[in-house]
């Protein structure tokens, strides 16, 4: 059997029917909570330290020296000396030692010479500032392959008579010093044979010195000795004719002087 439906139950039914459909349709809500971890911004503050230079003006007082003009004799160069010079014919150039009138060669006797010697003869080899060898009375030098033969080159000098200064001098000279126990001969020990000449063991013959011509000199040392060349920066020559003619003394005396340097006595 139907039942019709008034319009007031229609309109019921429907507004529940609409009900439970919103209510079995809607969705289930969920709260989520995130954390999110704020980073920390630290500010360093650095503290630098300034350095500020402080420039320190130096004021120097200098003292101001007034010259007194020369008022003394004037010598021979044209140099006017001091007031209190004495007269210029008391006035005298003393160089080394003039106690006693040794040869002019400075080996006769280091100690008690006149230095002049140092001036008027020219070594075998100069030394520079440096300490290194140059030409001087050899103008060069080889050393043999066996490292103990040096011969050393002569330049053309002349003695103050105006004859040649040859090897044979500088041979002579070495071998009569050494021969007769001059001072200082331990100078040249490494020469060949040269603390036994010295001694008296061996003849000067037998030392290590050799005029191969006038002009070329050997020296043969008793090992390889590669400073041989500074060593002989004193090694003078002495003119045997000289020597022969007027005695050991000769470079003493203006008369008889014989020189081989730039210098010459008067």
């Amino acid at each position: 059997m139907s039942r019709k439906l008034s319009r007031r139950q229609v309109l019921r039914f429907g507004a529940l029917s609409a009900s439970g459909i919103m209510v079995g349709c809607a969705p289930k809500i969920v709260e989520v909570t995130r954390e999110v971890e704020k980073e920390k911004i630290v500010k360093e503050t650095v503290e630098v330290e300034k350095i500020v230079e402080k420039e320190v003006e130096k004021v120097v007082e200098v003292e101001k020296i007034v010259e007194v003009a020369p008022t003394g004799p004037t010598n021979s160069a044209g140099i006017t000396l001091p007031a209190d010079a004495l007269p210029l014919d008391q006035q005298h150039w003393k160089i080394g030692n003039g106690m006693t009138g040794a040869h002019g060669h400075w080996m006769k006797s280091l100690y008690n010479l006149l230095w002049g010697n140092t001036m008027h003869d020219d070594p075998l080899v100069g030394l520079d500032y440096h300490g290194d060898p140059f030409p001087c009375a050899a103008e060069s030098w080889t050393v043999a392959d066996n490292n103990v033969d040096w011969d050393f080159k002569l330049r053309q000098l002349t003695w103050t008579d105006g004859s040649p200064v040859t090897a044979h001098d500088f041979e002579w000279t070495l071998k009569y010093t050494m021969g007769n126990n001059y001072d200082f001969g331990w100078y040249y020990s490494d020469i060949k044979n040269a603390l036994k000449v010295l001694n008296g063991e061996l003849p000067p013959e037998e030392l290590g010195v050799k005029a191969l011509d006038d002009y070329t000199l050997r020296i043969t040392t008793e090992m390889p000795t590669p400073y041989l060349p500074q060593v002989l920066c004193f090694y003078m020559p002495m003119s045997k004719a000289a020597f022969e003619k007027y005695g050991e003394f000769y470079e003493l005396d203006p008369k008889t002087f014989n020189g081989c340097g730039p210098w010459t006595l008067v």
